[in-house]
C-alpha cells in the first residue's frame, strides 16, 4: 500500500460513514472544489451544488474534490474515495425545511459559539441552503413559500449577541442566509442591518486578531494535470 492509500484509508475509518467506499471513483461533471480536507468535506461541497449527486474524494497535497451528477459508484479507483450527496438521503430536507433549518443552525451559533460543537451540521445546513439559493436565483422555487423562513432569517441577522466566525461555521451561514433575503426581495437594507459584520464587531470588542481556522497553500500549475 502506497503511503498516500494508507493516509486515505486512515481518513475514511477515522470518519467511518458507511455509505463511503474506498478505492471507487466517481466523474467530475458538475464541476470541483479543492483542498477538502477529508471525504465528510467533499460531502458538503456537494451538498451546496445544485444537480451534485456524488462526489470523489482523493485528498492529498490539494484535498482533491470533484463532484459528479450520477447517483451511483463509477470504476474502481486507487487511492479515492466514492460517497453520494448525503448518506441520510431519506432523512434530506426539501428546500423550504432546508432554510428553516439553516436558521436554527445559525440560533445555535448564537446560544453556542464553541467552534468544536456542531461544526458539521452548520456547514451542513449553509450547504444545503446555498443550493436552495442558488434555484431561487434561477426562479425555479416559489419565492411564496419562504415567506416564513426569510422573516426568521431577517430576525436573527437583526441581532447584535451573535459571535458568528468561520471557525464555528457561523460566518458561512450568516453570509448565506444573508443571500437567502437578497434572492428573495432584494432588500439590502434587511439582508444586511448592521453597518459593521458582526464577526468584525466581536473582534473589535475583544480586542482578539482573527483566527485562521485552515490556511490553503497557494494553488499551482501542478493542480490541474494533479486531477488525473
Amino acid at each position: 500500500m502506497t503511503t498516500r492509500a494508507a493516509l486515505l484509508a486512515l481518513a475514511l475509518a477515522a470518519h467511518g460513514d458507511a455509505c463511503f467506499r474506498a478505492d471507487t471513483g466517481g466523474c467530475a461533471d458538475a464541476g470541483y472544489v479543492d483542498w477538502q480536507s477529508s471525504p465528510e468535506a467533499c460531502q458538503v461541497a456537494c451538498l451546496s451544488m445544485p444537480g451534485c449527486e456524488s462526489f470523489e474524494w482523493r485528498g492529498g497535497t490539494l484535498g482533491l474534490c470533484d463532484l459528479c451528477t450520477a447517483p451511483t459508484p463509477g470504476a474502481p479507483k486507487a487511492d479515492a474515495v466514492w460517497g453520494p450527496r448525503s448518506c441520510d438521503a431519506a432523512d434530506e430536507p426539501g428546500p423550504v425545511a432546508a432554510a428553516s433549518e439553516a436558521v436554527a443552525a445559525a440560533h445555535g451559533v448564537c446560544a453556542d459559539p464553541d467552534p468544536e460543537r456542531d461544526m458539521r451540521d452548520r456547514l451542513e445546513a449553509a450547504a444545503r441552503l446555498s443550493a436552495v439559493v442558488k434555484l431561487l436565483v434561477k426562479d425555479e422555487l416559489s419565492k411564496a413559500d419562504f415567506a416564513a423562513a426569510a422573516s426568521q432569517a431577517a430576525a436573527l441577522l437583526e441581532r447584535a449577541d451573535c459571535a458568528p466566525t468561520p471557525c464555528n461555521g457561523g460566518a458561512i451561514l450568516w453570509s448565506t442566509l444573508e443571500m437567502l433575503l437578497l434572492a428573495l426581495d432584494g432588500d439590502a437594507a434587511r439582508a444586511f442591518p448592521h453597518d459593521v459584520d458582526l464577526y468584525l464587531t466581536s473582534r473589535r470588542r475583544t480586542g482578539t486578531r482573527p483566527r485562521t481556522c485552515a490556511r490553503p497553500k497557494a494553488r499551482s500549475s501542478v493542480a490541474s494535470s494533479s486531477r488525473a
